[in-house]
């Protein structure tokens, strides 16, 4: 499904680029890493590369899907950053939503966005999915504090808890406790997956299964990936984009990496590659703490072909401080031939050309020709081949990025599953609006503000 090539950033085709020998050292050190990952693996630290097998809580979550579109044609789905991002990008990469079903993501606290998104939603026709690891996450706190008193009013208590359902930790935390006195339904987020890393637990799999995507092909092309990612060759993929980030800092200057897909439904999938690759990467302190490294790899969102008349103006021009990994689709079922009947189309210059062509070959030439630009600039590419994005394919992308994160990370010597630089961000604000436990860290925002 997913083929993964690096000659884009071998010399000399890119000017700038590292030899094949460099290259193939590098594949040989992430053997090292694979070890690593694997003893975290066996030991329960770390569980993403076995959610595909794992597949109690993707019946739950199918099952309870099933129970809410019987009360419901809309879930709302109350979340931020990994609660959010992820499933997200599975319900766009699966172009689902589109039918009888609908979910509507909220990943702010933007009163306007609140106030607009639920004015246009009919609550009668709604549930309500609460997604929270820690189960004490501001936002979504503050969201379903809203959600609950907007659903209670349209349906009453009774209803209102029947639509609702908490995707949690299975035993911590306050909204565990708050699901349990309430009476509303549950499901689980695995102790050993990091938020970032749960689009394949319930917090992605529920919306999923919600609005209609097969979650069987979705699990089952995970789990192909998750057998090419722990393979220990050459031809690992995750191999081969851990090391063409690491060899891209190293030797090429590229502190920035550049995520481009040419195609709309990947888009979503984007946003979601920046926060994993940024909240895994960009750290201060060794895995162990005894130094300071600071390291971390930029991570830039575009889309082709939309951005080579943006971005890719900076990218070609501009400090050659970039590496760019570009993802195309060998095949698009929806393609559309560009035929007409009116004269003045078909005898124009501008337009006659383009007659018999599809929107396919269109896209695809336009991802060669950036290809080409950005070589000839000496920019490192690494070619991301998708045979067609669907449920499986989508799987497979979702374990092959969160693997090849991990490898980096590993790699690079910090722990790619924690997040302590956006920890400091949340005990401040929680001090500003009160929090008995936090209030001495209000006093941080008001040095920052000159105030202390």
């Amino acid at each position: 499904m997913i083929k993964v090539t690096h000659n884009g950033m071998v010399a000399p085709l890119c000017p700038r680029g590292v030899s094949q020998e460099a290259f193939d050292s590098e594949l040989d050190k992430m053997q090292s890493g694979l070890a690593a990952l694997q003893e975290l693996r066996k030991s329960g630290e770390v569980g993403f590369l076995d959610l595909p097998t794992s597949l109690n809580d993707a019946h739950r979550s199918v099952q309870t899907a099933e129970a809410l579109r019987k009360h419901s044609t809309t879930l709302v789905v109350l979340g931020i950053g990994g609660s959010s991002l992820g499933g997200q990008a599975l319900l766009d990469g699966c172009d689902a939503g589109r039918g009888s079903h609908r979910v509507v993501f909220f990943d702010n606290v933007d009163p306007s966005t609140i106030k607009s998104g639920f004015a246009d939603l009919n609550a009668n026709e709604c549930s309500i999915a609460v997604v929270t690891k820690s189960g004490g996450t501001l936002e979504t706190a503050a969201q379903f504090i809203f959600a609950y008193e907007w659903l209670v009013a349209a349906v009453g208590e009774a209803n209102a808890k029947e639509r609702i359902v908490f995707v949690t930790d299975p035993e911590q935390g306050a909204l565990r406790a708050l699901g349990q006195q309430m009476g509303v339904a549950m499901l689980d987020v695995p102790p050993s997956i990091g938020g970032r890393f749960s689009v394949l637990t319930p917090v992605g799999l529920l919306p999923a299964a919600f609005a209609g995507v097969d979650v069987h092909a979705l699990m089952s092309g995970a789990q192909s990936m998750a057998e090419a990612v722990t393979e220990n060759a050459p031809s690992n993929p995750a191999f081969i984009l851990a090391s063409s980030s690491l060899l891209g800092v190293e030797h090429c200057a590229a502190s920035s990496l550049v995520f481009m897909p040419y195609s709309d439904r990947l888009r979503t999938l984007g946003a979601w590659f920046v926060q994993l690759w940024a909240e895994s990467l960009g750290k201060k302190l060794s895995r162990d703490g005894s130094r300071e490294v600071r390291v971390g790899q930029t991570p830039v969102q575009a889309i082709g072909a939309t951005d080579q008349h943006a971005q890719v103006q900076l990218f070609v021009e501009g400090p050659q401080d970039k590496m760019v990994w570009l993802l195309g689709l060998e095949t698009h079922p929806d393609d559309i031939v560009l035929s007409t009947e009116n004269a003045d189309l078909r005898n124009s210059s501008a337009h006659g050309w383009l007659l018999g062509k599809t929107f396919g070959q269109i896209l695809e030439s336009e991802r060669r020709a950036t290809r080409a630009a950005l070589l000839e600039a000496g920019l490192p590419v690494i070619d991301v081949s998708i045979t067609e994005v669907n449920a499986a394919t989508m799987g497979a992308l979702f374990i092959l990025l969160e693997a090849t994160t991990a490898l980096a990370g590993i790699a690079m010597d910090i722990n790619p599953f924690d997040q302590p630089g956006v920890e400091a961000g949340k005990v401040m604000a929680l001090g500003l609006l009160g929090r008995e436990d936090c209030l001495e860290h209000a006093k941080r925002v008001l040095t920052a503000e000159g105030v202390v």
